[in-house]
């Protein structure tokens, strides 16, 4: 089954209200508010790949636009070879520059597109490190509230079994009176 991924406020929210609840107060392990703070950072990160990968489509795609138009420039230059040589030349200049953005704007979004999944691989793990550490706080905050219970539990029988017994002597004393 596919564990629930969630942000870093939600992992702040959790930790908080186990913090409220937590009574007497027990400060939360550093490393899982460094955890949560490296995912805060991740996140950033992620959405900064993200950016720079969609600018790197759009440079790609602007570059297949320069590419087309160069190529239609050139077409339009052989058919007036005769009357424009040199506009043939400028034209397959252009085409080439533009062919040598295409092929690096396209290593650009390739490299973005690794960076990104590096980014998202790293999110990954920082949210499991903090799913654990919250597990964790979770497990600690309910073997305290079972103990506390079970110490209740046992304080009640204990008074439960003073007042028979001390019920037993006041019907023996009420015996005696009769």
């Amino acid at each position: 089954p596919q564990q629930k991924q969630f942000s870093s406020a939600e992992a702040q929210r959790i930790l908080n209200s186990f913090i409220i609840s937590n009574e007497p107060a027990t400060n939360p392990p550093s490393s899982l508010v460094s955890d949560i703070d490296s995912l805060s950072s991740t996140e950033q990160e992620h959405r900064d790949s993200i950016r720079t990968r969609q600018s790197m489509e759009r440079a790609a795609q602007a570059a297949v636009r320069k590419v087309q138009q160069a190529v239609k420039a050139e077409e339009l230059a052989i058919k007036r070879l005769a009357e424009a040589q040199r506009a043939l030349q400028v034209a397959q200049n252009n085409s080439a520059m533009a062919l040598n953005f295409e092929k690096q704007a396209r290593t650009e979004e390739a490299a973005a597109q690794q960076s990104l999944i590096k980014v998202e691989t790293t999110l990954q793990k920082e949210q499991e490190k903090v799913r654990l550490g919250l597990l964790r706080q979770q497990d600690i905050f309910l073997d305290k509230k079972a103990q506390e219970l079970k110490q209740g539990k046992q304080a009640c029988e204990l008074n439960a079994k003073n007042l028979r017994s001390e019920a037993d002597k006041l019907k023996k004393v009420a015996k005696k009176l009769e």
